[in-house]
C-alpha cells in the first residue's frame, strides 16, 4: 500500500528532489482563456512545452474527450483529462483563469482546472484514483477562497495553489493498494 498524491504528478518523474520553481511544477495562474478551446490549448502547452507537434496532438485529444461530455463539473472547477498511447508518463497541471466559458454542468465559468494526461497502457486503477482525488478536491472546495479571489479580480500566486494542495494531501491522505497488471 502507498499514498497517492496529485502533487507527485505536477513535475517530471524521477525527480530526486522537490521542484524548486513553479515552472517545474506545471502550474499556470492568471491565464486569459475566454473559451474552452483556449484553456485546452494552454494545457497542451503546459503539459508538453518543448514539442509544438505534441502540444497540438494533446490539445486535440483533450478536445475529443470534451466532445464525449464536459469535464466542467461546476463550482468553478474543471478536470480536463484523457488517456492515450501518445502520452509517455502521467502528467498533471493546474491552471487558473479569469473565467472560462467551459460549458460546465452548472453553466458557470471555470476558474480552476486540474488537467491530467495519462498513458493508455498504464495501470487504469491509478488513473481512476487520480480522477477520484480531483473530484474530492472539488467536493471539498479546497480552492474556494482562490476562486473568490479570482472573481474579485486578484492575481493568484502559484505557490499559494501548491501549498493549498499540499495541505489537502496532508489532511486527506489517499492510501491505495498496489495493483499489478496480470503477468508481473
Amino acid at each position: 500500500m502507498y499514498e497517492l498524491k496529485l502533487s507527485s504528478y505536477l513535475s517530471k518523474p524521477n525527480t530526486t528532489s522537490m521542484p524548486e520553481s513553479n515552472k517545474e511544477r506545471r502550474i499556470l495562474t492568471n491565464i486569459k482563456a475566454e473559451i474552452l478551446d483556449d484553456l485546452l490549448s494552454e494545457f497542451g502547452k503546459l503539459l508538453s512545452p518543448a514539442d509544438q507537434r505534441k502540444h497540438d496532438e494533446l490539445t486535440q485529444l483533450l478536445k475529443k474527450r470534451e466532445e464525449i461530455t464536459t469535464t466542467g463539473l461546476g463550482k468553478g472547477y474543471a478536470i480536463p483529462h484523457t488517456r492515450d498511447a501518445l502520452i509517455d508518463y502521467p502528467k498533471i497541471g493546474i491552471i487558473t483563469t479569469k473565467g472560462t466559458d467551459y460549458n460546465s454542468l452548472d453553466k458557470n465559468p471555470v476558474y480552476i482546472a486540474i488537467g491530467m494526461l495519462y498513458p493508455r497502457l498504464e495501470n487504469e486503477h491509478i488513473y481512476l484514483q487520480l480522477l477520484a482525488i480531483c473530484a474530492d478536491i472539488i467536493k471539498k472546495d479546497i480552492f474556494g477562497k482562490t476562486i473568490k479571489e479570482i472573481k474579485e479580480g486578484n492575481d493568484i500566486d502559484p505557490q499559494h495553489l501548491y501549498n493549498t494542495l499540499i495541505a489537502y494531501e496532508y489532511e486527506h491522505p489517499h492510501i491505495i493498494k498496489q495493483i499489478f497488471p496480470i503477468g508481473i
